[in-house]
């Protein structure tokens, strides 16, 4: 018997993912993918399957085959799912149908075509049939690892073809254990593939003989890192010099450890790269992903319209396998479907209050949907950031000459000020290092990389909407990751809608000084929450100097708070008030009293937004649900995304109550308008004061050209009482330009040139002149830009005047870098 080995490590489960599916479908219930996504980690895994032991004398004949066909046809009209402008039908999410169906339920699945000639054929770490990742493996070390698989169809794929590779870690080769030679928990030999579901268990301690085994580093020698004590990943792969030609399923992965079972997967996410559920460090695999749904071939689908489909003119489908036998409420409808991804396709079809889809050929669908393909507009101008208040996760402020992948070392290392708990690399850590304020990674070895990981528990950015990164080089294969986050390749980086991080057009990009460029992620654009775990992966293929890493919002975020009228009887109706959305872009209402909010919902030009109807989007993306409470004791406050509702107006209309039954009361109940503020940055003038206001006084000037200045605030104080501002006055272009009785405030009035200065030096007069309706239709401005600030002309007046002043200007791009210390 094999040498036993448990490991007195404690399992540290993280998951509550849901058990899989108990109606187990057939091996031809499913085709499915994922838009063709195979991206991968690429973390450099230095060995492959080149194990070639194929046992056997006979060995059969091999039909090669790749039946996945990924591209639609071209002109083929597709449509991504856009909670702002969609309505969606169905996205089989639910426990059970919404419809009726005459066909089969898909349940999430990996497949994978391993075939020995064709480019993707998964025979090494990097390119495998599955792989992943964690901490947790770090932590636990398994006993066990199982895949429950089976084969699809007719081809040639034995267990004896099959390799599992641990990680280690970075540093050193994977350990790999070709399956002929791997046994289970029971101490037997693995069972052959066949065409029903089974579960492949490889028993680590019963398998590797020899607890001293060692990881090999990348020249063979031992890296005195012993296999059966220290696991991050595991890799699945296919032997290099196997003949093999074969479709497989996996549809669970699961670690064991003692009696403790924790699934690492389901395949709930659409992605082969990402896993957010279990939150791994990475996880990939060559194949693609079939969706939950449904499967229909010669059968058909029922369900009815949510309310207001009538507005909508297209229906959508999000479908892979053969759609030449596709009919929608009884009309032909070949959309062209491939069988080895999911695309979103548009159908123009008469939509009625119920839908009818049939197929006689083999058609999985994953959701259902319908739309006028309406789209947020890509953006043309970077987001204006907030560099004065953001939060630094790096600033590279200190001196590190030595990485290394000594976890223990590196935490404790001092790096204060800057609050860094952990900065390591795993990966060719000689070609990192600190010096002169910046993070330098030299150029590694061709197909090669660098790593480095870092946490900063001072630094979570706590909501914040962008990650910016001030970094110059090369930039390519520059990649992000964490272990709450899906990883986030530099080129599909976006720091808006449409808008990449990367510009086209470096020479022009406006966030760049002495060679580095703040190159802005929009996380929310992003659906990343990179960063909310302490931690942050790095990966380089290129030499980089990064200068610093931090969070922020844009520049001059204010919010305003106002009351709305209370409902006292939730059972009746209530008119609750008119919420301001001015420009906000998130909108907070904050309730107390008994309920919950079903019976609310904003009206505007756009329509009724109501929480029960899945109208109303929080900021998280996500609806806001009409089942949140309230109470005395604990007010409810909901964060609503204004751009995402689309509320499509200035301002929007509360109402409450009398609505199918409810109950409760409303004692209190309130919105914050979160905005931005047009003119952020203030620069203080220095000015003269009056010696008599019935003399004249040269008080000081701006220069308008120089700043664009849009906004002078001038504070007055008078030392007797009843003195004017009759006599104050702006010039340029050498004339008279405007006097007190045309200078307009920041709301649009006049000031009135009567009136009174204050005489009270704590409270001053204040004049907040908006300078562009103050002037509009003048030329009040010498070539140089100067404007000039007089008072005084000979009137009665006889008090002296103390001034004091400020210009608002527009924060600019290039004016934040010029600031950026």
């Amino acid at each position: 018997m094999k040498n036993k080995k448990f490991l007195a490590v404690m399992l540290l489960a993280t998951l509550g993912l849901a058990a899989c599916n108990s109606r187990v479908p057939t091996p031809d219930d499913n085709n499915g993918g994922n838009n063709g996504d195979n991206s991968g980690d690429n973390n450099g895994d230095n060995n492959g399957g080149n194990n070639g032991d194929n046992s056997g004398d006979n060995t059969p004949e091999v039909t090669h085959q790749n039946p996945f066909t990924k591209d639609v046809a071209e002109g083929t009209l597709l449509r991504n799912y856009n909670s702002q402008f969609d309505l969606m039908v169905d996205d089989f999410s639910s426990e059970t149908l919404k419809g009726t169906l005459s066909g089969k339920e898909n349940q999430n699945l990996l497949r994978v075509l391993v075939d020995s000639e064709d480019p993707s054929y998964p025979c090494s770490g990097d390119a495998s049939i599955y792989k992943t990742a964690s901490a947790t493996f770090a932590a636990s070390h398994p006993d066990a690892i199982s895949f429950r698989v089976r084969k699809v169809g007719e081809g040639t794929l034995s267990i004896n073809d099959l390799v599992l590779g641990l990680r280690g870690d970075d540093s050193v080769q994977l350990h790999e254990i070709s399956l002929k030679d791997a046994y289970n928990s029971d101490n037997e030999k693995l069972a052959e593939l066949s065409n029903e579901w089974q579960d492949v268990e490889i028993d680590l301690g019963n398998t590797i003989e020899d607890d001293t085994t060692e990881y090999l580093l990348p020249d063979g020698k031992k890296s005195g890192i012993k296999v059966l004590e220290t696991m991050v990943g595991f890799h699945l792969y296919a032997k290099k010099d196997a003949n093999v030609s074969q479709v497989i399923e996996i549809s669970e992965v699961s670690v064991t450890k003692g009696t403790t079972k924790t699934v690492v997967d389901v395949f709930d996410h659409p992605k082969t790269n990402a896993n957010p559920t279990f939150g791994p460090w990475w996880v990939d695999s060559t194949g693609f992903i079939v969706r939950k749904g449904i499967n229909i071939n010669k059968g058909s689908y029922t369900i009815s319209l949510p309310a207001g489909y009538e507005e909508y003119q297209y229906l959508v489908v999000e479908a892979n396998g053969d759609s030449k036998g596709l009919s929608i409420n009884s009309t032909a409808a070949d959309i062209g479907a491939v069988n080895g991804a999911y695309f979103d396709f548009v159908v123009e079809t008469t939509l009625t209050s119920s839908l009818k889809i049939e197929s006689t050929t083999d058609l999985n669908i994953s959701a259902i949907f319908l739309t006028n393909l309406k789209d947020k507009e890509a953006l043309s101008e970077y987001p204006l950031i907030d560099i004065e208040n953001r939060v630094v996760f790096d600033d590279f402020n200190r001196t590190q000459t030595t990485f290394t992948g000594d976890w223990d070392a590196a935490s404790s290392a001092d790096y204060a000020p800057d609050g860094i708990q952990v900065a390591l690399s795993y990966s060719n850590p000689q070609l990192v290092s600190v010096s002169e304020g910046t993070l330098k990674i030299a150029q590694p070895a061709e197909g090669q990389y660098v790593n480095l990981k870092e946490a900063n528990a001072n630094a979570v950015h706590s909501g914040s909407r962008y990650m910016v990164i001030v970094a110059k080089g090369n930039m390519e294969g520059f990649r992000l990751a964490s272990a709450a986050s899906n990883v986030m390749w530099s080129h599909d980086w976006l720091a808006g809608t449409g808008l990449k991080s990367i510009p086209t057009d470096l020479d022009n990009y406006p966030y760049q000084k002495d060679g580095f460029v703040h190159y802005i992620i929009d996380l929310k654009e992003m659906n990343s929450d990179i960063g909310t775990d302490d931690f942050i992966d790095m990966y380089f293929n290129n030499a980089v100097e990064i200068d610093s890493i931090y969070f922020t919002n844009t520049v001059g975020v204010k919010t305003e708070t106002n009351s709305l009228n209370a409902s006292p009887d939730l059972s009746a109706y209530n008119y609750g008030g008119y919420v301001y959305l001015g420009g906000a872009y998130r909108t907070d209402i904050t309730i107390k009293g008994t309920g919950n909010l079903s019976s609310l919902r904003f009206t505007s030009d756009a329509g009724e937004f109501w929480f029960k109807d899945n109208k109303v989007i929080g900021i998280d993306g996500n609806p806001i649900s009409k089942d949140l409470t309230f109470s005395e004791d604990q007010p409810l406050t909901i964060s609503i995304d204004v751009e995402a509702t689309n509320f499509g107006a200035e301002g929007i209309h509360l109402h409450t109550g009398g609505f199918d039954g409810s109950t409760g009361s409303i004692t209190e109940i309130s919105y914050t308008r979160y905005y931005i503020s047009e003119w952020s940055r203030i620069d203080t003038l220095s000015l003269n004061n009056s010696e008599k206001a019935a003399g004249y006084s040269y008080i000081g000037a701006y220069n308008q050209k120089e700043t664009g200045a849009k906004i002078l605030e001038l504070s007055l104080t008078a030392d007797e009482t009843g003195a004017t501002i009759a006599s104050l006055r702006l010039e340029g272009s050498e004339i008279r330009a405007v006097n007190a009785s045309k200078v307009y405030d920041v709301d649009g009035n006049v000031i009135d040139q009567n009136t009174v200065i204050s005489n009270d030096a704590e409270n001053p007069t204040v004049l907040k002149i908006d300078l562009a309706k103050t002037f509009e239709g003048a030329t009040p401005y010498k070539d140089d830009g100067w404007a000039h600030i007089h008072f005084g002309d000979g009137t009665t007046n006889t008090a002296n005047i103390t001034f004091s002043g400020k210009i608002y200007v527009p924060f600019t791009a290039e004016g934040q870098i010029a600031a950026y210390k």
